[in-house]
């Protein structure tokens, strides 16, 4: 679990002073002892719909999951529509978040991107493990083709943070396999990309920056908890034989991430295998900083995603 901090002075691996500054505030505000489980966890999670205003405006709709009806939500640009619309997924390591949990990040891709977004809800480990997320994403998908709003759009995108950036990534591979709908593009922020969890920046960054190591340890053990089948590239993309063919793809990692070292490798890969790529490294910046408040590191990343959906 995440460190339990009263006082936490800026920490050394975060070179950028903004970041630092705002990292150890979060750590300073945390009060209590650490959650006992995951739903306790989900119960203090922060959650937060922010009001419709001149530039977004939203509408609450259910769309075809893998088993049964899943809660979404249309994302509405006021003007300068792109013609593109993305399909999003939000993060929380499989077992966590919802609709509201990446509801400002959405906002932010609209209004600067002109996207329409479709946010999309997804079952939950551990009480519905792989593949039940993953499905729910394939049919969400298949949902959007048939949809009136997807059916007039230039381009059709999938996009996920964390978690969800895994998702998006599996994703993406069925579609060019055939077995999820026709895509466009990829925008994977942040990404949970393979099930390696000794990489030098697991280590690197073990603790003490939003994502521990032993988070993910948990996470992949709500999510599929048998170790044996994940290395499949559903899970772990990164493992899949090929990645050519793929939609073209812009991953956005952070440099002080336990994530870092897959994101960048993945996108190596795809260069490799001819696949159009862009991969923007953040440097100084841990997981979750996409969701922080503006700032010089958040506004230039998501900047960089924004254009991935123009």
């Amino acid at each position: 679990m995440s460190d339990h901090v009263t006082d936490v002075p800026t920490d050394p691996r975060l070179t950028d002073p903004q970041v630092a500054r705002h990292v150890a505030a979060i750590y300073r505000s945390r009060t209590g002892a650490p959650p006992a489980d995951i739903h306790e966890k989900r119960e203090r999670a922060q959650k937060v719909r922010l009001a419709d205003d001149d530039q977004v405006w939203t509408r609450d709709v259910m769309v075809t999951g893998g088993a049964g009806d899943q809660a979404a939500r249309w994302y509405f640009p006021t003007e300068k529509r792109s013609g593109t619309v993305t399909v999003f997924f939000h993060g929380g390591g499989w077992a966590m978040g919802d609709l509201e949990s990446n509801d400002a990040l959405t906002r932010e891709l609209v209004a600067r991107s002109g996207s329409i977004i479709l946010s999309v809800d997804y079952r939950l480990a551990p009480e519905n493990p792989f593949p039940a997320a993953l499905d729910d994403a394939t049919a969400a998908l298949g949902w959007l083709h048939e949809d009136p709003i997807g059916r007039d759009a230039d381009r059709l995108v999938v996009a996920g943070h964390s978690a969800g950036g895994n998702l998006a990534a599996a994703l993406a591979l069925r579609s060019r396999d055939g077995s999820a709908a026709h895509i466009d593009a990829q925008l994977l922020m942040c990404p949970v990309l393979d099930c390696d969890l000794d990489r030098p920046s697991y280590h690197e960054f073990a603790s003490g920056l939003l994502l521990t190591r032993d988070e993910m340890v948990e996470y992949w053990d709500m999510y599929h908890p048998r170790l044996q089948g994940r290395d499949h590239p559903d899970l772990s993309p990164l493992r899949a034989e090929s990645l050519r063919g793929l939609a073209p793809a812009t991953l956005i990692v952070g440099g002080a991430d336990p994530l870092r070292d897959e994101g960048i490798a993945y996108a190596r890969r795809l260069e490799a295998d001819g696949v159009e790529t862009v991969c923007h490294v953040q440097p100084s910046a841990p997981h979750l900083f996409l969701t922080f408040p503006p700032m010089e590191a958040r506004d230039r990343s998501l900047e960089v995603a924004a254009d991935a959906l123009r």
